[in-house]
């Protein structure tokens, strides 16, 4: 993330939290999206926790779904 925020061309428009858990890696997979190789998941088995997605807001629903809460 840090490494994306660098970039000047870069806006966060979202963030998706869930306050007292870590569920990077049990979201990564599910979510809608086509993983970006090797980014994001240095810490663990994961093939990446970032992913490139079209501009709607299905991954938005997905994690709310799962009980994150969306901050836009």
């Amino acid at each position: 993330m840090d490494y994306l925020l660098g970039n000047s061309a870069t806006r966060l428009e979202t963030a998706i939290t869930f306050p007292g858990a870590d569920r990077e890696c049990e979201l990564a997979g599910p979510l809608p999206g086509t993983p970006v190789p090797d980014f994001g998941a240095s810490d663990c088995d994961c093939g990446s926790h970032l992913l490139e997605v079209s501009v709607d807001d299905s991954v938005l629903e997905v994690a709310a779904d799962a009980g994150g809460i969306v901050d836009s």
